[in-house]
């Protein structure tokens, strides 16, 4: 019997897919994205944000506000 192949540790400092069977990912960097940022693809992942942060960069736009404006005001 073969035992699996152990863990490693990868920095990244980009959204992006996370397939490596039991690896640890550290973030090297804040991350932003207006989607999927981290895809987790395999199993017993570790993310370790080391203090960063993941952020929503999706802008209100103006087609967005025409779809969904403000309500009226009466005075």
């Amino acid at each position: 019997m073969t035992a699996p192949a152990a863990a490693g540790v990868t920095n990244i400092d980009a959204c992006q897919t996370l397939d490596k069977l039991g690896e640890t990912y550290r973030v090297t960097q804040s991350l932003s994205s207006c989607g999927d940022c981290l895809v987790v693809a395999n199993d017993r992942i570790t993310i370790d944000l080391q203090e960063q942060s993941i952020q929503s960069a999706c802008l209100i736009t103006q087609r967005s506000l025409e779809t969904n404006p403000a309500p009226a005001t009466t005075q």
